[in-house]
């Protein structure tokens, strides 16, 4: 069984042909493929990451916009009571938030679910599957993150890295994994061998039989047709049993 991961990254489906994918799908059929994932997505795109500048922007103004609403209000009305306002509307706008990438999310996920479960429908008969799936994406390397310092050779190998930051960790991502069964593939590669073989071995006849050489021509077998097995005349005198039945007996 062979697998292939498609990331989900910049809006989009990663839609690039690679060498494992000869013998399964040709270019033309991947590259269908993928139009109708990226379309999908396109359709019902996933919720932002929270690192993302869109959702840090939102967030930042939507704060700004309720604390000067608060403070403007407090000033024209001098009643300090209003400043229980903002714990209250930073958990309705929170409460908001969280509905709202639910929402896209499980938009996003039934659609390319549902796109899969069609694609099976056809494709699982040529030992291809497509699933979804959601896995973190590889923690940077230490250098990208670690002191010179800090990456030094232990007695027994490499010391671990700890893990990254918070500013440099990474939401996990979506993905398209594309199972090959080799099954498939072997019993195609077969029955294309024992297809050319057949075709090369009637070639072969009937160039022999054009050119009157070669193979003798096609006889059927013969038909030995037998006569039923009949008594011989040393058995036609041997005396009956009593409670035999004979056929001429009148009743």
């Amino acid at each position: 069984m062979k697998s292939m991961r498609c990331s989900y990254r910049n809006g989009r489906f990663d839609d690039q042909y690679t060498l494992d994918l000869e013998g399964f799908m040709t270019r033309q059929e991947f590259a269908g493929v993928m139009h109708a994932f990226n379309a999908a997505a396109q359709r019902h795109p996933p919720p932002p990451s929270f690192t993302s500048g869109r959702m840090a922007t939102l967030i930042l103004c939507t704060g700004a916009s309720i604390l000067c609403s608060v403070g403007l209000a407090i000033y024209y009305t001098h009643h300090i009571a209003l400043l229980l306002g903002i714990p209250f509307s930073f958990v309705a706008l929170s409460s908001i938030l969280v509905a709202w990438r639910r929402r896209l999310k499980v938009q996003f996920e039934s659609a390319i679910l549902h796109l899969c479960a069609c694609m099976n429908a056809t494709e699982n008969i040529r030992g291809i599957n497509y699933r979804l799936c959601k896995a973190p994406p590889p923690s940077p390397s230490p250098p990208d993150y670690l002191p010179q310092q800090q990456q030094q050779h232990s007695p027994h190998g490499i010391t671990p890295p700890p893990p990254p930051p918070p500013h440099l960790a990474v939401q996990s991502i979506y993905g398209i994994v594309i199972e090959f069964d080799d099954r498939y593939n072997l019993l195609h590669h077969f029955a294309i061998s024992a297809q050319g073989v057949g075709n090369n071995g009637v070639t072969m006849m009937n160039s022999s039989s054009s050119n009157g050489g070669g193979l003798p021509p096609y006889r059927p077998s013969l038909v030995v047709v037998a006569d039923p097995p009949t008594y011989r005349q040393s058995q036609a005198g041997l005396p009956l049993p009593s409670h035999a039945y004979h056929p001429d007996e009148k009743l």
